[in-house]
C-alpha cells in the first residue's frame, strides 16, 4: 500500500510540502477554535485529549479539554501521522496529527503566529493552512500580512 499524500488534506502558503512535513513537525502559534462539530471527540488517552476528524485522517491531540480551548492561545504543531495497518507490516503515512497546547512556556521562538483561526465550507487558497477535516469543513489559519 501506498503512503497517503497530506497534500491532499493541506494547503497554504505555509505548507512545506508532503516531503518536509514527514521529516520534521510545523510550529505556529494560534487561537484555538472551536471545533465541536467538525471533529468526533475520542476522550483522553495519557495526557491529551484526543478528536478525529470526519474524514478520519486528522488526530487532533491537546493538553485541555477541547470544549475548554475555543479562544485560548495555542502552540500548535503539525505533523504527518503514521499508523501501522498490519501486524509487523512498516509504518504508512495515514495523515495528519494537529497537537494544540495551551499550557506552554510564553518564552518561544519566533513561530508564525496566526492572525485568525476559523472553521470555513472550503479551503482558503491564500490561508497559511487550510486542513481539511472532512463533511466540507475546513479549519483555516491566516497569517498578517
Amino acid at each position: 500500500m501506498a503512503d497517503f499524500d497530506v497534500s491532499a488534506l493541506v494547503q497554504g502558503t505555509g505548507f512545506p510540502g508532503s516531503g518536509l512535513l514527514c521529516a520534521r513537525a510545523l510550529p505556529f502559534l494560534a487561537v484555538a477554535p472551536d471545533l465541536a462539530g467538525p471533529v468526533i471527540p475520542k476522550g483522553r488517552l495519557g495526557h491529551h485529549d484526543q478528536a478525529i476528524s470526519r474524514n478520519g485522517r486528522v488526530l487532533i491531540l491537546s493538553d485541555t479539554a477541547m470544549s475548554e480551548f475555543p479562544g485560548l492561545l495555542s502552540l500548535c504543531t503539525l505533523q504527518t501521522w503514521r499508523k501501522t495497518i498490519l501486524p509487523g507490516s512498516p509504518p504508512e503515512v495515514w495523515g495528519i496529527i494537529l497537537r494544540v497546547l495551551t499550557r506552554f512556556s510564553q518564552t518561544l521562538p519566533d513561530y508564525p503566529r496566526m492572525e485568525r483561526t476559523a472553521v470555513t465550507r472550503a479551503h482558503d487558497p491564500h490561508a497559511w493552512l487550510s486542513l481539511d477535516l472532512g463533511a466540507r469543513a475546513f479549519l483555516v489559519f491566516e497569517r498578517r500580512g
